[in-house]
C-alpha cells in the first residue's frame, strides 16, 4: 500500500491538527494500522489522585509506609534505600541501605522498626 491514499483519507476525513496529532502519537506505520482496525487502542483507566485520604490518620503509629529510594553510584551499583514512614507524624523508623530490593529486604527494616519503636518515645513526646 502507498502512503498517498493513506494521506488522502485521514486528510478527508479529519482537518489537519488531528491527522497531525495522531501521526505524533502513532508514527506513520501506526496510522495505516489504525486506519484498517489492525490495532486496537489500549485499555487503560486515569486514576486521578484525591486532595485527602477518606480515611486520614489520626493518632501515631496507626498506619506505617515502606518505600525503595534507587541510589545509583556514578560508575559502579545500585542501591537502594528501603525506609519505613510513620504516616501520621511522618517520622521515619527505620532505615536500611540495601543492594536489593527483595522482600528480605523490606522485612529486615521492618524488623528494624518494630524493635526500635517498642524501646523508644514517639517523636511528639507520647508514648504509644
Amino acid at each position: 500500500m502507498s502512503n498517498r491514499p493513506l494521506r488522502k483519507w485521514e486528510a478527508q476525513e479529519a482537518p489537519f491538527y488531528e491527522w497531525y496529532k495522531r501521526y505524533q502519537e502513532h508514527g506513520f506505520d501506526g496510522l495505516i494500522l489504525k486506519a484498517y482496525d489492525l490495532v486496537t487502542s489500549p485499555v487503560y483507566t486515569v486514576v486521578s489522585a484525591k486532595d485527602k485520604f477518606e480515611n486520614p490518620t489520626t493518632r501515631i503509629n496507626q498506619l506505617w509506609q515502606t518505600d525503595f529510594s534507587y541510589l545509583k553510584v556514578i560508575d559502579w551499583v545500585w542501591y537502594y534505600l528501603s525506609t519505613v514512614m510513620d504516616d501520621y507524624s511522618r517520622y521515619i523508623l527505620a532505615w536500611r541501605l540495601c543492594q536489593t530490593m527483595m522482600a528480605e529486604d523490606v522485612k529486615k527494616t521492618l524488623d528494624i522498626a518494630l524493635v526500635d519503636n517498642r524501646s523508644r518515645a514517639c517523636p511528639c513526646g507520647s508514648s504509644s
